[in-house]
Formats: structure tokens, sequence, C-alpha cells
């Protein structure tokens, strides 16, 4: 799992607004060396498991993250 993010702060001039950017960058896979690695140790023990990549970590995966903004603050979608 991979994760980043950047946060951009800029002090509007002649005001006390700021302008603020946040990027956040997630990812999760499972490398095909890593997939191969695991069916090779399967194989040598006979193991029939369906479900072990996705215990692995080859599963869909779902993240929730929580921004806390200060009140009265304005939301602006970028393309």
């Amino acid at each position: 799992m991979d994760r980043s993010y950047t946060i951009d702060v800029t002090r509007v001039e002649d005001s006390c607004d700021f302008a603020i950017s946040t990027q956040i960058k997630s990812s999760h896979n499972m490398p095909e060396t890593r997939r191969k690695f695991i069916q090779n140790i399967m194989s040598a023990y006979n193991l029939d498991t369906p479900n072990l990549f996705e215990i692995q970590g080859a599963a869909r995966n779902r993240q929730f993250m929580r921004i806390i903004l200060p009140t009265n603050s304005e939301i602006t979608p970028q393309a």
C-alpha cells in the first residue's frame, strides 16, 4: 500500500485569507512477483485456499480518510 499527500498553503495578498491546496494519492496492489511467490508455496504444499490472495492483499481495498477544515471553509473542486 502506498500513500502520499501534499499540502500547499498560500496567503492571499492583502487579506487574512489563505488558499490551501491538498492532493491525496493512495494505491493498493499486489505485484505479480508476490502473487507468483504465493502460488508456488500453495502448489508446494497442495493448498486449496481460494481466498488466500484476498487475505494477502489482492482484494479490493476500501479506505476512509477524514480531513478537518476550519469553520466557514469553502471547498472548490479542481479538474
